[in-house]
């Protein structure tokens, strides 16, 4: 049995930064009701949370959606470095993404290093479109993320893989 099941203080810690969060609700790029780090399970309209009880749901999240997937694709155990970033990217691109992701293939057939260089390709749909005026600040963003992905993948540590992400053009 592999010992890494969950995310580690440095994983949420840079998915919290990407992220954001949101105390009241609000509605997500796929329509729905969303709250604090992205959570949608029981947000009600006019609703308030505080940081820790958005902390308590991201790490809910991650326990229910998230960790169990990731772990689910890989046939064999992750660093704990290299699972927070493969967390990470799943919970940005999707658990059905990420499973036929190159980045899964590679990691299981033991290139770590030409799996890392997969987050910056992506992975998601979205890159492509260009129908809002907002697709460049949101994919700016996505290769912050990305680039602070494949650092902490790499094993630095996650203040340093934040500012390699925010340096990114």
């Amino acid at each position: 049995a592999w010992t890494i099941r969950h995310v580690s203080d440095d994983g949420r810690a840079l998915i919290e930064h990407y992220e954001g969060c949101k105390f009241e609700p609000y509605t997500n790029a796929a329509g729905a009701l969303a709250i604090g780090y992205g959570d949608t399970r029981n947000v009600k309209p006019g609703m308030r949370i505080t940081l820790p009880e958005a902390d308590e749901r991201l790490r809910s999240k991650l326990a229910r959606e998230f960790e169990p997937h990731v772990l689910a694709s890989l046939v064999r155990a992750p660093r704990q470095h290299e699972f927070d970033a493969m967390v990470s990217f799943a919970h940005d691109i999707g658990t059905a993404a990420f499973k036929k992701s190159a980045l899964v293939k590679l990691y299981n057939d033991h290139n770590p290093t030409a799996a890392a260089d997969e987050f910056l390709r992506g992975d998601s749909p979205d890159d492509e479109r260009e129908d809002s005026p907002d697709d460049g600040a949101l994919r700016q963003a996505r290769r912050r993320r990305r680039a602070a992905e494949r650092a902490l993948f790499q094993g630095l540590v996650f203040v340093d893989a934040i500012r390699i992400g925010d340096a990114t053009p």
